[in-house]
């Protein structure tokens, strides 16, 4: 007889960002294989308060607003909800949701496992130290870069290896057409279209690639950029555009759900943070067959080798990044060999059966009361990402930083 798990997934916000829409793409295939999933959001508002249902998940928001005064009463009402839900599970995403998990999901006494979504780097220092000091309350950690937890007091059996999920079927059908149009945007005659995707915070660093596309229109007038996101550092941006005298060029496209649409008509993708190798907005771009120019990261898992499939420059540098996506759009040819390459390591390594297949095991192992810590996690999987992604450090052509 098929266990049907109950899970209570729980996250700070829905708001538009890498974890809401991982939730959404898992979420939508574990519902499909039977577990019963509730997504609950500590405060109300954001895209994916409707885009979630969409995708078969209940959603539970406890708070209409966020407030450092209404911790107590969300985590009261948290503890309520897990009493009447009964879920054989809690699976905490980011931050607060962590904190609060904790202490709710060890009240109920049910399982409770974390997902770090954010690296070292974007990580508050309240957080980190959270992790290793309420780790006895802790039944598994759960990230895409398990080595990050080394050395840092986290017990070794308590971290479960785990990739970035997403469907790329879209992505990998899509081909590129100059002519498409994307209201209200006129790009016609527009070269390069450039997109700088994600959420509009200052990790993401969308203000190099504002400084940057200064150094573009010298050689390119009629090149665009468009900032896709929604976020706290909007004002501050679009101040950063006037200064620069780029209004005319660079766009503010806002929350987007059609990624596949901005593809199609994009040249290219920029990856401006400078503390993290892989995103799923990067996964999407790699598998739509789409160049990446972007900062060289110091990252264990480096989703981009220079001149394979992206273009990398010394971090912070804007003229450099400028000069990089000058010198890919002036070369037709290079433009087409990395976007195909980039796909094709994509291709060869994301598996979305295999993510979904390890939560299931997961969530089943924990309504049938297994020990959750002898779940196959995806650390093999995970060795041979270099080798299937990137290639070998010997097919990589040497570092040469492009001025």
């Amino acid at each position: 007889m098929r266990q049907n798990p109950r899970v209570v997934i729980l996250i700070d916000t829905l708001v538009a960002g890498g974890a809401q829409e991982y939730i959404a793409q898992l979420g939508r295939c574990l519902v499909s294989r039977g577990v019963r999933i509730a997504v609950v959001a500590l405060h109300a508002g954001g895209a994916y308060e409707t885009m979630l249902p969409e995708c078969g998940l209940r959603v539970v928001t406890l708070s209409p607003r966020r407030s450092l005064l209404r911790v107590f009463p969300v985590l009261l009402r948290l503890c309520l909800l897990l009493r009447r839900e009964q879920p054989d599970i809690v699976h905490a995403f980011l931050p607060v949701s962590f904190l609060l998990g904790t202490l709710g999901a060890r009240l109920a006494r049910v399982p409770f496992v974390h997902t770090i979504v954010a690296t070292r780097a974007q990580s508050a220092s309240w957080y980190l130290r959270a992790l290793v000091l309420l780790q006895r309350w802790v039944t598994l950690y759960l990230t895409f870069s398990p080595w990050e937890l080394e050395g840092t007091g986290i017990a070794s059996r308590k971290v479960k290896a785990v990739e970035i999920v997403g469907d790329l079927a879209p992505m990998f059908a899509l081909r590129r057409d100059p002519e498409f149009t994307l209201p209200p945007f006129d790009l016609a005659g527009a070269y390069p279209v450039a997109l700088s995707i994600g959420r509009l915070h200052v990790d993401k660093g969308h203000q190099y690639a504002i400084q940057a596309w200064q150094h573009v229109l010298a050689e390119w007038p009629h090149a665009r950029l468009l900032l896709v996101g929604e976020g706290p550092e909007e004002r501050r941006l679009r101040s950063l555009v006037r200064a620069c005298r780029v209004g005319h060029a660079v766009l503010f496209a806002g929350y987007r759900r059609d990624l596949d649409r901005l593809f199609r008509r994009a040249d290219l993708v920029l990856r401006t943070s400078v503390n993290e190798g892989i995103n799923m907005t990067v996964i999407h771009a790699l598998a739509a067959g789409l160049p990446l120019v972007g900062f060289r990261v110091d990252m264990r898992k480096e989703v981009l080798r220079d001149g394979v499939n992206g273009l990398l420059v010394p971090p912070r540098d804007v003229r450099a990044l400028g000069s990089a996506i000058r010198r890919l759009c002036a070369d037709r040819a290079q433009m087409e060999r990395i976007g195909r390459a980039g796909r094709d390591g994509i291709r060869r390594y994301f598996d979305l059966d295999a993510v979904v297949s390890f939560h299931e095991r997961l969530y089943t192992a924990a309504k049938q009361r297994l020990d959750l810590e002898s779940v196959r996690d995806m650390s093999e999987t995970m060795q041979r990402f270099p080798q299937l992604v990137v290639g070998s450090a010997s097919s990589a052509p040497s570092r040469t930083s492009p001025r």
